[in-house]
């Protein structure tokens, strides 16, 4: 990343706003941790897309990130964000163990059936010692979408339910689970968690889901031709970064998603 730009103003240059702002907080939250825990190489991707979050938060290329859509790959290819890219499923991983320091997986896990398999594979491929380093979004996303709180206010419960399985199901999410059971998850995979944090307060997550219109054409663009339309924002996205940047800086008591920095342990809890 420039030094002279945040993560808010490079995430702007190809991202919509929306998606930008909620990049820009989970960037934050890696750069927090770094400071206590090095990102140690080899590193893998794990999930990795077109190389959208990895290609602004890391200032090198990274080893390996892996994918399941051959078709994003082909972009993160022309990104040169990775060394290597493989198609590859995250719960049955072609990858040798105990070949990694680092594994992230960035707004990944929600997405994936039996999602304890891919956090069992992410165990297996890690060095002793290895860092786990995940964000997703909890159960606590219902209290922080702006719509579900109105719609609950006026005794619309059962609209408000509607609405929040609309909005998993238009971004493809399977676990939205609170954060007790994420962690459940990684220590029955011999994890010992090292730090937990919530990220995307309400009002970050407000703001996401009151943009999301805006970024319907960048994902048609995306559906159809395999490239996300991006309006130049020029003079307009320094504006923005300094509206913003505030609130994306800002420490977050609490908020819809978290950030786990789980290590590997040689200790495995049987299950």
């Amino acid at each position: 990343m420039k030094k002279n730009q945040s993560y808010f103003e490079k995430y702007l240059d190809i991202a919509p706003f929306s998606l930008a702002l909620w990049r820009a907080v989970e960037a934050k939250a890696l750069r927090e941790v770094k400071e206590n825990y090095d990102y140690q190489s080899p590193i893998l991707d794990l999930g990795c897309g077109f190389g959208e979050f990895s290609g602004v938060f890391f200032d090198r290329m990274i080893e390996v990130g892996i994918d399941v859509s051959p078709t994003d790959l082909l972009k993160a290819a022309q990104g040169k964000v990775y060394k290597n890219l493989y198609v590859d499923d995250a719960r049955k991983l072609s990858l040798k163990s105990d070949s990694f320091s680092t594994v992230i997986s960035i707004s990944v896990l929600e997405h994936i059936p039996q999602v304890q398999k891919a956090i069992d594979e992410a165990y297996r491929v890690l060095k002793s010692d290895g860092l786990f380093i995940v964000t997703m979004p909890t159960s606590k996303l219902y209290s922080c979408l702006l719509l579900p709180r109105l719609l609950d206010r006026i005794g619309l419960h059962k609209i408000a339910l509607a609405y929040f399985h609309l909005y998993n199901l238009a971004f493809k999410h399977i676990n939205i689970w609170p954060q007790s059971k994420w962690l459940k998850l990684f220590t029955q995979s011999g994890f010992k968690i090292r730090y937990c944090q919530e990220i995307l307060s309400p009002t970050v997550t407000r703001i996401f889901e009151l943009f999301l219109i805006t970024a319907l054409p960048s994902q048609i663009s995306r559906w159809l031709f395999g490239n996300r339309l991006i309006w130049g924002l020029g003079w307009k996205k320094q504006l923005l970064s300094k509206i913003f940047n505030p609130l994306i800086e800002s420490p977050s008591k609490s908020g819809s998603n978290i950030i786990i920095v789980a290590q590997k342990t040689n200790a495995r809890v049987s299950q």
